[in-house]
């Protein structure tokens, strides 16, 4: 069956961009879906147990002991189970990262972090109503979006707490039995409901061993529920895997502490299994990500580490990224590997410790293998298809459509003396889209990393363009020139980011740096080793061609974007929430918007919101001087609405739909591909410029 949504992909669907789809599951009449996450149930316990529901389900559907992702933990495995997707493209890397905007270790618990949809979005755009039950309230409030419903112990409603009693105590085996109960009462009693998705806690597997009496009685009482589950929805399709598993260990590093003893000195050592249910594990795990102060310290720092009982590996970022699928900007420097009995993570008064008998944890290599199970699942894959615990859904209310190719690229893999500040360039285009044959280039604001932009970036390959977004220089906010008494202040601020000329005295970018020579080397590179993508037809004699070209920016984004429109022909110039370069001393905008340039200045266009906190009268005088005008020509503009008109400065005052975004990046939000596409296409009398 056919339906058409307002979408676009990221990987798979993301809101507001249009094309037909059909559903891999046929919404005509949609099976019945209950999802169950066992934390922390590995084989052995698995195989240590009385579990004849359980073993019927391995006898009469699909079976399989699968590997679970790095760090093996509960939050990067948990949200590639509800996107279908690893964490290099969902964002999520532990349960806790040092977030690079603000260089601060933060839990990884708002939804905000999750780059791509759950399987409740897809639910949801399939016409499919969802819960979710969790014993961990993290997982309610990471993994939520999408869902009708989503219930913790924490969270829970009076309503529940009438229909089931007060939950048990977090730290217990009953609270798994109290959410197998919720999940019962809401089959028996919300016939509408097509997806049930119940986490357990791994609390128990964090105290009794497999072949204790103690789990076996905890995974017998389990099995009895899911006979329950399966007599309460008898044409339901039953889908159980794990995030890992959970085995003793006897020893401890505090891998700070220990290299300070040896005179080395980080930034940062961050325990991924580190989250608000200390009692569990302590925060300690067997993987670390090490933060360095310096890049030349990472050959002394591995050595040192590498030294340590129990570090069985040490690997660079680089290394990670392409073995485990993580997220470039969102793990360390380094990653260290435990061996089989040894942890990491913080000690309040020495270096080093012994654990005792009974402790128990994960995030190694070691817990990385899981049971899977699909019962009763109607046009399931086969068994090969299953090669990951996240694959386990994967394959629910997909669009039978092809994907976005996102391309994640390495910044020093593409040239000599290029660094990475944030993480990866990322580059997407839609093979299966009639190719426009222009490239929009992105450059997103201030501390961003390159996926700050990807709905739009997705949205732009959805509608046919090839598009990149740059990792480059961007932590220095542009505004730190506002109130100089140097009139050139912002002109070279700009000219040292975008060209790499040492001009400036609020930055400092090396021409290999620069904006410039990044996109260069980046297309070179994408040219050289993704010939399906047809790169090559952005260079001419091995530089950019500019004509084909699209410049995009956001927020400090914009002004280098345009200030490049000022030295080379591109085809047109896209301005997001800025530029903010005026000069406060001066009253008036920055000296280079009105220089001529190489871009034609009716091929500018704006889009601006009108509670934007930078003010958005500035930054109207700052587009007109980049467009040549005498006198604005703004245009009020909507969600949805076709824009009408030949107007060049785009005005909004819509925040975005779930207020997740203030104004001042409401114009990023996909529920306005609409103006986008009126800013990509608008005509003017002038062809567009040519190399």
């Amino acid at each position: 069956m056919k339906k058409t949504f307002t979408h676009c992909l990221l990987t798979f669907l993301i809101s507001f961009c249009y094309f037909q789809l059909t559903y891999a599951q046929s919404t005509k009449s949609p099976q019945k879906i209950i999802i169950i996450m066992m934390d922390g149930f590995g084989e052995d316990y698995y195989r240590n147990s009385d579990m004849a529901t359980l073993n019927k389900m391995e006898k009469e559907g699909l079976f399989k002991v699968v590997p679970s992702l790095m760090p093996s933990i509960t939050n990067v495995n948990n949200a590639a189970i509800i996107t279908g997707e690893t964490p290099d493209q969902n964002g999520i890397t532990g349960n806790v990262f040092l977030n690079p905007a603000s260089g601060v270790e933060e839990y990884m618990e708002e939804s905000k972090l999750v780059l791509t949809p759950t399987i409740f979005e897809r639910a949801k755009n399939a016409g499919v109503k969802s819960i979710l039950f969790s014993c961990k309230t993290k997982t309610v409030t990471l993994l939520n979006k999408g869902a009708d419903e989503a219930i913790s112990r924490e969270t829970v409603t009076p309503e529940w707490i009438k229909r089931l009693g007060t939950p048990p105590a977090i730290y217990s085996s009953e609270i798994n039995y109290w959410m197998m109960d919720a999940a019962l009462y809401s089959l028996k009693h919300s016939p509408e409901l097509g997806l049930t998705f119940i986490h357990t806690t791994d609390y128990p597997m964090h105290m009794w061993a497999p072949e204790s009496a103690e789990s076996k009685q905890h995974l017998h009482k389990i099995d009895e529920y899911l006979a329950k589950l399966i007599k309460a929805a008898p044409d339901a399709a039953i889908l159980i895997t794990a995030d890992h598993n959970v085995k003793h260990k006897n020893f401890c590093w505090d891998l700070e502490k220990a290299l300070a003893t040896c005179g080395i000195s980080i930034k940062a050592a961050i325990s991924p299994e580190k989250d608000r249910y200390f009692k569990h594990h302590l925060g300690l795990g067997g993987s670390e990500y090490i933060y360095l102060n310096d890049q030349k310290d990472s050959s002394k720092v591995k050595q040192a580490l590498l030294g340590f009982k129990g570090v069985e590996e040490v690997i660079s970022r680089s290394e990670a990224v392409k073995r485990f699928h993580l997220m470039p900007e969102r793990i360390g420097d380094l990653m260290v590997l435990a061996d089989s009995s040894t942890v990491f993570g913080h000690l309040e008064n020495s270096e080093s410790d012994d654990l005792p008998a009974s402790y128990r944890s994960h995030g190694s290599l070691y817990e990385a293998q899981v049971p899977l199970f699909v019962y009763n699942a109607r046009k399931a894959p086969s068994l090969s298809y299953f090669s990951y615990n996240y694959k386990l859904a994967s394959w629910l209310y997909q669009p039978v459509a092809q994907k976005v190719k996102v391309i994640p690229v390495d910044p020093m893999a593409t040239g000599d003396g290029i660094k990475m500040i944030h993480g990866t360039h990322i580059a997407l285009y839609n093979p299966l889209k009639p190719d426009k044959h222009k490239l929009v280039l992105m450059i997103t604001g201030t501390g961003s990393t390159a996926y700050g932009a990807i709905k739009m970036d997705s949205c732009f390959a959805e509608m046919g363009y090839h598009v990149i977004t740059l990792d480059y220089p961007n932590n220095i906010n542009s505004i730190i020139c506002k109130n100089s008494s140097d009139s050139t202040s912002f002109d070279h601020f700009r000219e040292e980011i975008v060209t790499g000329h040492p001009v400036s005295v609020n930055t400092d970018v090396d021409s290999l740096n620069s904006i410039m020579h990044r996109f260069k080397k980046l297309l070179q590179y994408l040219a050289a080793n993704d010939a399906d993508g047809k790169w090559s037809e952005y260079l001419e004699g091995g530089d950019p061609a500019w004509g084909r070209i699209i410049l995009a920016g956001h927020s400090q984004g914009s002004g280098n974007a345009g200030f490049l429109g000022k030295l080379v022909p591109a085809d047109r110039v896209l301005l997001f929430a800025g530029p903010q370069d005026y000069l406060a001393k001066f009253n008036k905008p920055a000296g280079w918007l009105s220089a001529k340039g190489k871009t034609t200045p009716s091929r500018y266009f704006s889009f601006l919101n009108q509670q934007d906190p930078f003010n958005v009268n500035k930054q109207i005088a700052n587009d007109m001087k980049l467009m040549r005008m005498d006198k604005a020509d703004t245009l009020h503009v909507w969600p949805g609405k076709p824009v009408r008109g030949h107007q060049h400065i785009l005005i909004t005052d819509t925040p975005t739909p779930d207020g997740t975004q203030g104004a001042h990046s409401s114009v990023l939000d996909p529920q306005y591909v609409n103006v986008w596409e009126y800013m990509l296409t608008a005509g003017t009398d002038e062809k567009p410029a040519k190399n």
